[in-house]
């Protein structure tokens, strides 16, 4: 890292730069990092979303080999998220929950089930009001809930697995023009 910036050059690429690194070196590194990229470009390859969210304001997704997506990450998020997810913790038992959740949102999908912490994927066609007064209005024993949308590393695990407008027909958010 180091090596990279002597010389203070404008343009600076980083490849996987902090794999094998502790959660602490790691983050003072994108500190470092984030604090020197006034005045100059810095691209980045990784495969750490985390990574993408500390550092990149703009974040392109190659799958294999091609360019299937660019934009801000809140871009990616609103153009590629499938529905917002639904964390539930509570004494409730797993099938009066699920019952719970699929009665009021139908095509609600189970993502994970853990001990007393149950994730869905709620549709995007539920609006964020809805989904909040339908859990405040719950009838079961809950502990805490939270819906957020999709983190940037489902989407990129989405897209690379081509789920995304059936298989490899992706909507491009890429576009070049060419100047004669």
């Amino acid at each position: 890292m180091a090596m990279s910036l002597i010389g203070n050059p404008s343009v600076v690429f980083l490849d996987e730069p902090s794999t094998g690194m502790d959660p602490v070196s790691r983050r003072h590194m994108w500190d470092f990092i984030s604090a020197t990229m006034a005045g100059r470009s810095v691209i980045l390859t990784t495969h750490s979303m985390e990574e993408c969210e500390a550092l990149c304001s703009n974040v392109g997704i190659m799958v294999d080999g091609r360019l299937r997506c660019l934009g801000s990450t809140q871009h990616l998020k609103n153009r590629y998220s499938t529905g917002y997810q639904l964390d539930i913790n509570g004494p409730a038992g797993f099938h009066v929950i699920q019952s719970f959740v699929l009665q009021h949102f139908p095509k609600a999908m189970l993502l994970e089930a853990q001990d007393h912490k149950i994730s869905f994927t709620i549709p995007l066609t539920h609006k964020l009001a809805h989904i909040f007064q339908v859990m405040e209005a719950a009838d079961i024993e809950l502990t805490e809930y939270s819906v957020a949308q999709m983190s940037l590393e489902q989407i990129f695990i989405q897209l690379a697995r081509g789920k995304k407008d059936g298989g490899d027909n992706f909507k491009s958010d890429v576009h070049v023009k060419m100047s004669d």
